[in-house]
């Protein structure tokens, strides 16, 4: 599925679920975020360093730049606001993009291998400063990339892994954790590299590689390195992001809305078939279109009677009037024809109009995900009774008004003037009374 396919597939959800009084701010804040990050020129993409107080953010960055972009301290916390290091080449087509993150601090570079990528260096994730954290939670939704920063110490930290990593990783196409300061445990550092590939894998989370470094004066930070000038094209790494946060806005909507990303089918194709059956007979047997068309014949000649058919037309009149024949028959049809109009009106309720709710309803997830088996074979079902209803509804119609129009012309020409076995004599009257009748018949149309 293309990207807008994605955006169009989200819109289509979003109005759906609202539909539900589901919450979709979320939804729509990422649809803002996905249009404006694609109006943006320039090729490169932003990375963001995220991590907890003193695991060495800004001392990377520093290694990775080869001179202080980002100051460094042991006082905690030192990252206060964002700073980015961008190329020099990009800082002018970046800039309308840093400011809509609202990053002020920029550090200009000559280094052509960072060329297509904006480093940020974020606040702490465990600051205790809460306008800090706040900082880093409203600007990871609009980063393209992250690089999740731990050290031997605080690579467990259960805040960078239950409120972070489980959190984004599902939302992030290119991620990856790095364990800095293995300076410090020497050769136990593959070890903890594989103790935090695992409670990675062990947490559902397969798409985060781990990387170790060191950012001291003789440290290492190659993996790093290598892993952000691998080679990426930046604006596959935008486009993947963007894809991945509106996958999880949908399956977000889907979940909260009781659709099962797994659902399975409610009823199979041989069931549905004779359920659409059973209910297409069913919708059909209620109306009795020979029976209304009768009832309609009948209604229309006793309404026409009085205006048209001669002076025997008059007496008749008459007759039916003073006998109370023409109110009784009249109730008892028009009864009758309100009795099949009712019918006819529950069957049209909105519920089952061409462009019925259950068809507008429909959750497209975007990514590739394959719709819900359970919600496509309903909604089939739902089209094609709505179809057989409304057909018999077209022709209830079609049959009420060529009865009228029938009724309507021979009611009004008298019966001594019509020819039965041709039906056109009924318009070219031949008698005394040839004046009156052809100032009171109506061509039919």
């Amino acid at each position: 599925m293309t990207l807008s396919a994605s955006l169009a597939a989200l819109d289509d959800a979003v109005d759906a679920a609202a539909t539900l009084d589901l919450d979709t701010s979320r939804a729509r804040r990422v649809l803002d975020d996905a249009r404006r990050r694609l109006g943006f020129e320039g090729s490169a993409y932003v990375l963001g360093f995220v991590g907890g107080t003193g695991v060495g953010k800004s001392s990377l960055l520093n290694a990775l730049a080869g001179g202080v972009v980002s100051a460094a301290s042991a006082r905690r916390p030192t990252t206060r606001t964002p700073v980015a290091w961008v190329a020099e080449s990009a800082r002018e087509e970046t800039a309308p993009l840093l400011a809509w993150l609202d990053v002020r601090e920029i550090r200009a570079h000559r280094n052509d291998a960072f060329a297509d990528v904006a480093i940020l260096d974020l606040p702490d994730v465990d600051s205790t400063t809460p306008e800090h954290r706040a900082r880093v939670d409203e600007l990871l939704p609009r980063v393209d990339a992250v690089v999740w920063i731990a050290d031997p110490e605080k690579y467990r930290d259960a805040v960078l892994h239950d409120e972070y990593l489980r959190r984004w990783a599902p939302r992030l196409a290119r991620q990856l954790v790095v364990l800095n300061k293995a300076d410090r445990i020497g050769a136990d550092a593959e070890r903890l590299r594989e103790h935090l590939a695992a409670s990675l894998r062990a947490e559902g989370i397969e798409n985060v590689g781990v990387a170790v470094t060191s950012a001291g004066p003789n440290g290492d930070t190659r993996e790093l390195r290598e892993w952000i000038v691998d080679g990426v094209e930046a604006k596959r790494v935008i486009v993947q992001r963007i894809a991945a946060e509106l996958q999880d806005a949908s399956l977000d909507l889907a979940t909260r809305a009781g659709v099962l990303r797994d659902a399975k089918p409610l009823i199979n194709v041989e069931q549905r078939a004779r359920v659409l059956a059973d209910v297409t007979r069913e919708t059909a047997a209620i109306i009795d279109l020979v029976g209304l068309e009768r009832q309609a014949v009948a209604a229309t000649r006793l309404a026409a009677r009085p205006r048209g058919a001669g002076p025997f037309g008059l007496i008749t009149t008459f007759i039916y009037r003073a006998s109370g024949r023409d109110r009784a028959q009249g109730n008892l049809l028009s009864r009758r024809l309100r009795v099949q109009m009712a019918h006819r009106g529950r069957t049209r309720h909105p519920r089952w109009d061409r462009t019925s709710r259950t068809e507008r309803q429909y959750i497209p997830p975007p990514g590739g995900i394959p719709p819900p088996p359970a919600f496509s074979d309903f909604s089939l079902g739902i089209s094609q009774m709505t179809a057989s209803v409304v057909r018999s509804s077209d022709a209830m119609d079609a049959a009420f008004w060529r009865a009228y129009r029938t009724t309507l012309v021979g009611s009004m020409t008298p019966a001594s003037t019509r020819f039965s076995y041709f039906s056109l004599r009924a318009l070219k009257p031949s008698s005394a009374f040839m004046s009156r009748t052809l100032a009171t018949t109506t061509a039919p149309s």
